[in-house]
């Protein structure tokens, strides 16, 4: 079994690097990736320890990187790649750059929240020393007062779906950012995962908000280099999981997997379940992930 999209507390996960391994142990996975958003620094706490010490399957080096598509903030899993070279690339954000970025964002959040009249500390900002979202910090904050779920629903928006993909990064909502200023562009980000000799993965597709999921991902995969394409996620249907994987399979694309686990603020989201709550089978990406080069 695998799990090849895990956050932890180098980004917005709840667990530690170790914890994650550990957890990784109980589970008995053969291959798990840290994949924190455009970050490897948890790579860099491990090499402290002797990771096999705590997890006895194989560690692939991966990162969650956003990039922009048309407009839309979409993410790319990076496996396997050299971590100096990545580093250099400039697509590993530096703490400073990504709090001055997301501080931005909630400030024009809390300014149009204000006025289709949502209750919120109008001082809420983002905690310093944290790797915190904007989106992510204004939907804690929104839950705290029952009555912003009907004025978002009156705006389109459900309070049970993910406020940065209902409302953020929506372009037909009140809240949009066109993040394009702040994030390359798809096949940048793309060009420097192959550089830094690693595997470019298009994260979660049916989280996009995308009128149809499956006319962008074939315009992506006729336009953009990418090796593959993540294939069994928490959020998938078993529908929507299949047929990614005979796209995959008619487009010779490579196959991934994961939970896309970050603890408590995904509490629906278990560790090394994907689809349905069910495991994700190592089967899924074995014409990769025995080839890849692992952290050592």
């Amino acid at each position: 079994m695998i799990d090849l999209h895990i956050h932890t507390t180098h980004s917005d996960g709840d667990y530690n690097p170790i914890e994650i391994l550990q957890k990784g142990q109980e589970e008995k996975l053969d291959f798990l990736s840290i994949t924190d958003h455009n970050q490897i620094s948890a790579y860099e706490e491990l090499d402290s320890i002797y990771v096999s010490d705590y997890f006895k399957g194989k560690l692939i080096v991966g990162a969650e990187l956003k990039c922009v598509y048309k407009h839309l903030a979409v993410e790319i899993l990076a496996y396997g790649f050299n971590r100096s070279i990545m580093q250099q690339s400039g697509y590993i954000t530096t703490f400073q750059k990504f709090y001055e970025i997301q501080s931005n964002y909630l400030e024009y959040i809390k300014k149009k929240g204000k006025q289709i009249g949502l209750f919120f500390n109008p001082s809420l900002q983002i905690s310093e020393g944290k790797l915190e979202y904007a989106a992510a910090t204004f939907e804690r904050e929104l839950w705290k007062d029952v009555r912003n779920e009907e004025i978002l629903k009156r705006n389109g928006i459900s309070m049970h779906m993910p406020f940065y993909r209902e409302a953020q990064s929506n372009p037909k909502s009140i809240f949009y950012i066109d993040e394009i200023k702040d994030y390359p562009k798809m096949q940048e980000v793309i060009d420097e995962i192959h550089k830094a000799n690693g595997l470019a993965f298009l994260a979660h597709l049916y989280e996009y908000p995308l009128e149809n999921h499956e006319e962008t991902v074939t315009s992506m995969i006729k336009k953009f280099d990418l090796d593959g394409i993540e294939c069994c996620h928490s959020n998938f249907t078993k529908e929507q999981s299949k047929f990614l994987i005979d796209f995959c399979k008619e487009n010779k694309r490579y196959m991934s997997g994961g939970s896309d686990y970050h603890g408590k603020a995904k509490p629906k989201v278990k560790f090394a379940k994907a689809v349905e709550q069910e495991p994700i089978p190592t089967q899924i990406a074995q014409d990769w992930i025995y080839q890849v080069e692992y952290y050592n």
